[in-house]
């Protein structure tokens, strides 16, 4: 059909099942400029030998997941008239971004997207020295390929005048790449000054680099509002982010294993994520830790934090709409008194707590819809009272914490239950108190059947098992159901 078409300046194309590769027939429509791809899969999808003949293309798009991948592409320099590659958003970290060879000599380029650094010759981070139209977000990974301070200068990114998100990674080999030389390659990675979103991976260095340090008083990066620091194993300080970045919104810790302190952070924040910084201990309010309050979404984790210094931050975080706590060895408590100045919490979840023991006022919270609550074996029963009165799903490891947590208001309105991680399956009959369940998800139970009862779940549309090795047969379903998920579980189960 596209042979008659050859007039044709916008393709769409579309990869479905197991095809991975872009049909060669496109590379024929010599008029194109716009050719936009949609893959569901987080897999390379290949593009055609001759595309560098499709002279005039400006726009190349790859939506949903996945990575372009150029490796059969003859010549990608002859497309001088390139101006957007666009991978999709959804790209696992550290994946094998293809790329490809000469991409400094597109000097019309105004987004990458994604640039993976190699020793390979034309892949060296000096492509990016004179492609200074780029624009939106960059993402360069590979940075152990990187041999010295003088190449990471020589990528020259504060000429790069219209980035404003930019992300450097390193990869889990690093064996030829030193702490001290990585000090010395991000140091030589500055960023333009109009960033408003960083981002830094696996990076092993010791230090902050100068131009995102206290050393930096001018506030160089003073426009950012995003900040992640991810898998950087050997830091121990933070830069002072409340004196430095004053426009700072979202800020990520994840996996700084020695982190020890955490600077003072602005007094409002919309989303702080604090997860498996396992030195950190925070025990009062004079650490200069926790935020006075944050607007949108909390999360911590593997971490230590008391009681004293959670409830003073949750205190001033009225308009907090998620909260995240899990692998909190201190945490005991969450008292009613702390519950009342979240009402807008929509969305709670607590996890490997084992000394958390109350948690009260769940009554407060008439906007909760999603409510997780698992492996905190020491958690008391609610008076009736305090229960939860209206709730869309639960996530539980046990079926009794269902009257534990829900009025009879909030069993008999309840749509979705999940069970994850259960050892043993107990109470079943309290499955019947859910009148309106519609969804029921079993996900790593340790059982060797399932609930007898589940014919009697009237209302039931949706039926999940997932990873649930000991299951070797079903009881009687529901007339109600509409859709039935089986993932991993016993192979011999699965094919009767």
């Amino acid at each position: 059909m596209l042979k008659k078409l050859k007039k044709l300046r916008l393709v769409y194309v579309d990869v479905q099942g197991h095809m991975v590769a872009v049909p060669g027939c496109i590379c024929k429509l010599k008029h194109l400029r716009f050719l936009r791809i949609h893959s569901p899969w987080s897999r390379n999808v290949h593009l055609p030998k001759k595309l560098d003949t499709v002279y005039h293309l400006q726009i190349l798009e790859l939506c949903g997941a996945g990575v372009l991948d150029f490796s059969n592409v003859q010549n990608m320099r002859h497309l001088i008239n390139l101006r957007d590659i666009r991978n999709s958003g959804f790209v696992f970290p550290n994946s094998g971004v293809p790329g490809f060879a000469d991409v400094g000599e597109l000097k019309s380029l105004r987004e990458l997207c994604d640039f993976r650094v190699r020793k390979d010759k034309g892949y060296e981070l000096k492509q990016l020295k004179s492609i200074n139209h780029l624009r939106g977000r960059l993402r360069i990974s590979g940075l152990e390929s990187v041999e010295s301070k003088q190449a990471a200068l020589d990528a020259k990114l504060t000429d790069k005048k219209h980035l404003t998100s930019l992300s450097l990674e390193w990869s889990g080999q690093q064996h030829s790449c030193s702490p001290d030389l990585q000090v010395e390659i991000l140091e030589g990675l500055c960023p333009p000054s109009q960033l408003t979103e960083l981002e830094i991976r696996q990076y092993n260095g010791l230090r902050c680099p100068s131009w995102l340090s206290s050393e930096n008083l001018n506030g160089l990066l003073r426009n950012l509002q995003d900040l992640q620091l991810c898998r950087c194993n050997n830091l121990e300080d933070l830069p002072k982010i409340r004196k430095l970045f004053i426009c700072i919104r979202r800020l990520r810790l994840i996996g700084l294993p020695k982190l020890k302190r955490l600077p003072r952070l602005p007094d409002r924040l919309e989303n702080l994520q604090i997860e498996q910084c396992n030195a950190l201990v925070v025990t009062c309010r004079e650490d200069s830790a926790l935020p006075a309050s944050v607007v949108d979404r909390l999360i911590i984790s593997y971490c230590f934090v008391t009681d004293t210094v959670l409830h003073s931050c949750l205190r001033g975080s009225a308009n907090l709409v998620s909260l995240n706590l899990r692998c909190l060895p201190f945490l005991t408590a969450i008292p009613c008194e702390v519950m009342k100045f979240m009402a807008k919490l929509s969305d709670l979840s607590i996890e490997d707590c084992l000394q958390f023991a109350h948690l009260q006022g769940l009554n407060h919270l008439s906007r909760l819809q999603h409510l997780t609550i698992a492996k905190c074996p020491k958690l008391r029963a609610l008076g009736e009272d305090e229960k939860v009165g209206s709730l869309h799903g639960l996530s539980i490891d046990d079926i009794p914490l269902v009257p534990q947590l829900l009025s009879r208001k909030g069993c008999s309105s309840l749509w979705s239950l999940r069970i994850d991680e259960s050892e043993e399956l107990r109470e079943e009959g309290i499955l019947e108190q859910l009148t309106s369940l519609t969804s029921l998800d079993f996900s790593c139970c340790n059982w060797n059947k399932l609930p007898e009862n589940l014919a009697n779940l009237t209302s039931l549309e949706h039926l999940r098992l997932d990873c649930c090795k000991k299951i070797q047969s079903l009881p009687a379903l529901p007339a109600s159901l509409r859709s039935f998920e089986v993932e991993e579980c016993d192979p011999l189960f699965m094919k009767s």
